[in-house]
């Protein structure tokens, strides 16, 4: 074994002034001549003229460093050597462990850094895993968290079959609550464990494997790297309880929100059908209550007619044939105008009969608007319901006062009956007309124009335009057209469900389209669409063959 297999030699000691000063002092004390060699025999000092050829080893541990020649007393420079080289190895040892120590505090520290910025469990346990492992020099390791009595890989390190069985180890050091080494010098094998330990509770353990015996240092060690990873796990697992708690509240939200907005819609129909039901009933009960002595005046107008004229022929005759010889008489006739009333009483009588004719088709209109009796789709022409809309209407079209009379421009197309519920649909022609009608009163215009026009659209759909030429709608106020309760009419004058009921009319009950297209001082343009056969009667041939019967035709779109 030579020298240089040590960090410590007899030129090193030689060199350091703090050493040679007191080694030549002890050559000086004991007075003989000495000469201090390296190892290899080269001389490195020498005192005195001959120093003999008696050379003494100096040993440090179980290696020579080098050699002194001189008589026996020159034996206590070589213990001087020896203690000197000792104590320099201790220092070394020391500044070797000090040096360690500072290692292993920064790269806790780098791994604390690191753990503080991952929220990731695995990520954080593989991390801490990995370093500790290669600190304490393992050839595999794990961190297991317990669960229900068993434990759960979180991270592994190498090949981990040993953990199979070391299931005695990790519960002895779960329910302890303390570390434990066991070193199998006989296999070569040793195992290291700490528990993940965090607020007071246990989460789980670290275990190392390693084929070197392990220290008590090293488990506190593994201790502190457990403390790293008790701690950082237990923050992610509160940060992924926060996110799912998270998560579940805004589900919550997300439920309360929808149910609002259900209950809203409810509140919107429930308004909307009582609203219906009494200006059904309404309507129906003035309908017929006009409509019986409408019937009564109509029915006997021919009559009275046919007795009025011949009363005028029976006049007539007497005219040719008589004269008027009684004062009474011609002073009568002369008082009521006969002439007159002869050619006045037939036209006064075809007038009542045009206002009678007039009145049923009021009448009519009222009862085809109600569909009062009419709960399931039926098929219906919609242009029927749009004129007898507009002679509802007749009243807000023509002309008052100072106000022109509004256009009506129909420009209907080839459009077949269509299956839906009649009595709302006509209520959504009723919200649009009223409020084209309502925009174009606003603007005061001198050529007030509504048009309607309709068209059978590709996918056997019906689709209806009702166009006026009014002051058009803000782009900000379209998105809640059809927003329950929105309205830009004054207080009094507007409830904000009518565009809000057509909406759900057209798109939840028919599985049609209601749209509004507007530019401000370009008008407004609403677009319905509606499928021709509704999608139970797709469903369901059978209703076709209902059809049949009812109607007499199918409809376009299964006639095909």
């Amino acid at each position: 074994m030579t020298a240089r297999m040590t960090s410590i030699t007899i030129g090193k000691l030689l060199k350091k002034r703090n050493l040679r000063s007191p080694i030549e002092s002890t050559i000086a004390a004991i007075s003989t001549d000495v000469t201090i060699a390296n190892a290899d025999g080269q001389p490195l000092l020498s005192v005195g003229g001959d120093p003999g050829t008696q050379r003494h080893p100096v040993i440090v541990s179980g290696e020579i460093i080098g050699w002194v020649t001189g008589n026996d007393r020159a034996v206590a420079i070589v213990n001087l050597l020896v203690c000197m080289a000792e104590s320099e190895l201790e220092k070394k040892a020391l500044a070797k462990d000090l040096l360690d120590k500072y290692r292993e505090l920064s790269l806790l520290d780098k791994l604390s850094t690191r753990v503080a910025t991952s929220l990731d469990v695995r990520e954080i346990t593989q991390l801490v895993l990995a370093e500790a492992a290669t600190v304490l020099n393992s050839s595999a390791g794990a961190i297991v968290l317990e669960e229900d009595d068993r434990f759960e890989r979180l991270a592994t390190w190498g090949c981990c079959d040993f953990l199979d069985a070391s299931q005695d180890l990790l519960d002895r050091v779960v329910q302890n609550d303390r570390g434990e080494i066991i070193n199998e010098i006989e296999s070569d094998r040793a195992l290291a464990a700490a528990p993940l330990e965090s607020r007071d509770r246990i989460l789980g353990a670290i275990v190392l494997l390693s084929e070197h015996p392990y220290r008590s240092e090293d488990l506190k060690l593994l201790g502190v790297f457990a403390s790293q990873a008790a701690v950082a796990i237990d923050k992610a697992l509160l940060y992924d309880r926060a996110c799912q708690a998270a998560r579940e509240a805004s589900d919550r939200a997300e439920q309360l929100q929808h149910t609002v907005c259900e209950l809203q819609q409810t509140q919107t129909q429930l308004v909307h059908s009582e609203k219906m039901s009494s200006l059904g009933q309404l309507v129906a009960g003035v309908a017929h209550e006009i409509n019986n002595p409408v019937n009564f005046i109509y029915g006997n107008l021919s009559h009275a007619r046919t007795y009025v004229e011949d009363l005028l022929e029976l006049i007539g005759l007497f005219q040719e044939g008589y004269t008027y010889s009684d004062p009474q008489v011609c002073e009568l006739a002369e008082e009521i105008d006969l002439e007159f009333l002869q050619e006045d009483l037939p036209k006064l009588l075809k007038s009542m009969k045009i206002g009678a004719d007039r009145i049923r088709e009021i009448v009519l209109s009222l009862r085809s608007f109600s569909r009062l009796d009419e709960a399931e789709k039926k098929s219906t022409d919609l242009h029927d319901g749009i004129d007898s809309t507009l002679l509802i209407l007749n009243n807000r079209i023509k002309a008052k006062g100072d106000k022109p009379a509004i256009t009506i421009d129909k420009k209907y197309g080839n459009l077949p009956s269509v299956q839906c519920l009649a009595g709302p649909i006509n209520q959504v022609f009723m919200n649009l007309l009223v409020n084209a009608i309502d925009a174009l009163e606003e603007t005061q215009s001198s050529n007030p124009i509504i048009e309607i026009e309709t068209a059978r659209q590709e996918g056997d759909r019906a689709a209806i335009w009702i166009r006026d030429n009014g002051p058009g709608i803000p782009e900000a106020i379209q998105k809640q057209l059809f927003d329950p309760f929105f309205t830009t009419k004054p207080v009094g004058k507007g409830t904000g469900l009518g565009l809000s009921i057509s909406y759900q009319v057209i798109v939840e009950q028919h599985g049609g389209c209601l749209e509004c297209h507007s530019q401000p001082g370009r008008g407004t343009t609403f677009y319905i669409e509606l499928p021709i056969a509704s999608q139970e009667m797709l469903n369901c041939p059978n209703l076709a063959k209902k059809m049949v019967s009812s109607t007499g035709r199918l409809p376009l779109s299964l006639a095909s």
